[in-house]
């Protein structure tokens, strides 16, 4: 077993608009998994932003650390948690693992600036993929789900936490009405879970060893071991049969129980 030590950064409680109660969604392997709500936010919040620039290899080559992420991490889980698209995963009473979910329509939360170079490039680089996706979507909210961030503690991975938490709040939104689903993978093995284990295909990607920001440089070149993190890819899935919305999978072909693009259905 991994040793989990960390310095902690002290988070105070966010503020919710409403209230939500607890809510248990699977019990499995000796973890809990229950929906982000007003009752877990607070240690959901502290987790991830501990945990998550440790697990990310281009957050780390780019000096992004847990204060680095704190005004945008609480800003969203203050969001997620007055919704019903994120889950949070406990073991021995203690949280170990949380995926957010939001409608990728929504605009971002107030809070969520990149203070530093290493959040400006991780932002340029997001919103180079981004920009070019939603030029293809419908302009209404409700039909694309967005699963924004998925953290687990290393020393629960063996337990399958990551991809019960990302199979849960896919079921969410499909749920809640969800036709398409939307994912963002920073490394390969994140990839791998969105192909293999949940279905996605890939949209587009961006090499991070040949990448050029605005100004003409390269800031990831030779810095990231490609066995672990080579592309930044963007991924979609149909959450319903028959539906697809956006632009095709970079193959050109959809899953079999996607059908053909329809994207004048909705």
């Amino acid at each position: 077993m991994n040793n989990y030590e960390t310095k902690k950064t002290h988070i105070r409680p966010p503020v919710l608009s409403r209230s939500t109660s607890r809510s248990v969604l699977l019990r499995k392997r000796g973890v809990v998994y229950e929906r982000l709500n007003s009752s877990n936010v607070t240690e959901a919040l502290q987790m991830a932003v501990e945990v998550y620039p440790t697990t990310q290899a281009v957050s780390r080559v780019l000096g992004c650390g847990p204060a680095d992420y704190l005004p945008s991490l609480r800003a969203y889980f203050l969001k997620c948690a007055s919704e019903s698209l994120s889950a949070v995963a406990r073991k021995d009473g203690v949280v170990v693992g949380v995926a957010l979910g939001v409608d990728l329509l929504d605009p971002s939360p107030v809070g969520v600036f990149p203070e530093t170079d290493g959040m400006r490039i991780l932002a340029e680089m997001r919103s180079e993929l981004s920009n070019w996706y939603a030029a293809s979507l419908p302009r209404a909210k409700g039909l694309m789900f967005y699963a924004k961030l998925g953290v687990v503690r290393p020393d629960t991975q063996r337990l399958g936490v990551g991809v019960t938490l990302a199979k849960l709040i896919v079921d969410l939104a499909r749920e809640s009405g969800f036709v398409m689903g939307v994912a963002r993978a920073t490394g390969n093995a994140s990839g791998a879970l969105f192909r293999s284990v949940l279905g996605f295909s890939d949209i587009a990607s961006i090499e991070y060893e040949t990448w050029e920001r605005s100004d003409g440089t390269r800031p990831l070149e030779g810095l990231l071991n490609p066995k672990e993190a080579s592309h930044y890819a963007l991924l979609a899935r149909s959450l319903v049969p028959g539906v697809w919305l956006g632009r095709l999978p970079a193959s050109g072909v959809v899953g079999e129980d996607e059908a053909v693009p329809i994207p004048s259905r909705l």
